[in-house]
């Protein structure tokens, strides 16, 4: 469910548009709803910025901002990433992980992160949302419980365990090269009391403190990342992830208390950093098991599996977040984001139930078989963002903002060659100047970089993806 990108990032998800284009105390109390407007910049932002006195330098600079990006951008380096998670998805994107008997205590036979892990990988490389691969790579999380070596089965239509390892091995093969994801948990681990959550089913999980993966095609490593999270149930949470794909580098950072949440995220293509951004959400009880588990609804999946021994039915079980429940721990946001240090929008949610409706940001082909139907949704979504999400563009050195942020559907098309295609339909960031122009990000070319507003429900995916993991 992704409204909650608008939750904690409606306004830094508004911010994104752009980028295409400190966690309180335990007792703190919910701001209700205040947002700070006054830009913030770092000293060495403010030594490198100019003062900006007419709408046309502010274009100007702008245009600037976005060609010096487009300088440091390669998409096309992207692309083995693109043709090897969307050949998986097409293959395996609905197989589970066949433990032949629960480990660790695991109520479930299976695990749906596998297909989520590359679906991530490939929207990603697909709509140039490249913050995505950090907030995809949370899914390693609940790989990383199970061990062993696992090899497709076409006939059942799974991964089953081929050997033995005290790490998870996935290999399979993707355009005739032998492929492997690698998962090593490490040794340090936390701990959290399961009994009343699982129904007495699992008295305590244990969860490796970091974890480290890759994915390889034949002897080139493609992905490697790293994972840290740590959950003392009442009082904080905290999960990080660190992504290397190819050129680019994606982080996300996200630690909670029972008031406050706050995200920062990065991204670094060739070593410069592009995006810089953070999100703060405040709420009540939002690192409390008892709480986060009512905003949880436990689904079942039931299959049949062929054992060897005739067909046998199976039920595996996971928990997906409801957004109705989720939105009273959640309550209010606001966030801003950077691009190279030099151009911000700063926006605010200043109440997380009115985005309730907005589900997705970007409508696309892998969702949709037509594109009118994908529009109407996408234009419902943008009215409601600007209705409900008010954002400001600034610029380094200038306390006043500059432009106001607005939004209209876009269709975003690719041809990747090689049977690769891609559209969507999703908000467009126009900025509107005082003088009654209209500009949208794409004028400035750096239409490339649209798709990151549907990256920001990195904390809502943490709550999600480690719940999974647990339970």
């Amino acid at each position: 469910m992704n409204y909650i990108k608008f939750l904690i990032g409606g306004a830094a998800a508004t911010a994104l548009a752009l980028s295409v284009a400190s966690c309180g105390d335990s007792n703190e109390e919910p701001q209700g709803g205040k947002t700070d407007t006054k830009a913030e910049w770092t000293d060495a932002e403010k030594e490198n910025s100019r003062k900006i006195t007419t709408e046309e330098e502010a274009k100007e600079y702008i245009g600037q901002t976005a060609s010096l990006v487009l300088d440091k951008f390669r998409p096309a380096d992207q692309r083995p990433i693109l043709e090897l998670a969307a050949d998986f998805v097409d293959a395996y994107g609905d197989y589970t992980i066949d433990l032949g008997g629960s480990q660790y205590g695991a109520p479930r036979r299976g695990s749906k992160a596998l297909g989520r892990l590359f679906k991530g990988f490939r929207d990603a490389a697909a709509s140039r949302e490249y913050l995505g691969y950090a907030a995809s790579a949370q899914n390693v999380l609940e790989l990383g419980m199970f061990t062993g070596v696992y090899e497709p089965d076409t006939r059942r239509g799974v991964f089953y365990r081929a050997g033995d390892s005290s790490d998870i091995i996935i290999r399979f093969q993707s355009n005739g090269k032998r492929c492997e994801l690698k998962v090593v948990p490490g040794k340090a681990a936390w701990t959290l009391d399961a009994a009343e959550l699982s129904e007495g089913e699992i008295d305590a999980v244990k969860i490796p403190r970091e974890m480290t993966f890759s994915l390889t095609e034949g002897s080139t490593t493609l992905v490697n990342g790293s994972l840290a999270t740590y959950w003392a149930d009442g009082s904080e949470l905290s999960f990080a992830t660190d992504v290397t794909a190819l050129n680019v580098r994606a982080a996300a950072d996200t630690k909670a208390t029972n008031s406050v949440v706050k995200s920062t995220e990065k991204l670094f293509v060739d070593g410069t950093e592009i995006v810089s951004a953070s999100a703060t959400v405040n709420g009540k009880g939002m690192v409390t098991s008892s709480t986060i588990e009512k905003a949880f609804d436990r689904e079942e999946d039931t299959y049949e599996t062929w054992t060897g021994n005739g067909y046998e039915t199976v039920t595996e079980y996971y928990y997906e977040a409801n957004p109705r429940k989720f939105a009273n721990i959640f309550q209010n946001g606001s966030a801003y984001a950077k691009l190279l240090g030099r151009v911000m929008v700063k926006a605010a949610v200043p109440d997380s139930h009115k985005l309730l409706e907005l589900d997705e940001t970007c409508f696309n082909s892998y969702d949709y078989d037509s594109q009118s139907e994908a529009k109407k949704d996408c234009q419902a979504a943008c009215s409601l963002l600007n209705s409900e999400v008010p954002a400001k563009l600034y610029i380094a050195g200038n306390d006043a903002a500059t432009a106001t942020l607005k939004w209209q559907p876009y269709l975003n098309e690719e041809d990747y060659g090689y049977g690769y295609s891609y559209w969507c339909w999703e908000p467009e960031g126009v900025m509107e100047f005082a003088d009654g122009t209209r500009y949208s990000f794409y004028d400035y070319d750096v239409n490339d970089f649209a798709g990151l507003l549907n990256r920001f429900d990195n904390v809502f995916q943490s709550y999600e993806n480690l719940f999974n993991a647990l339970f």
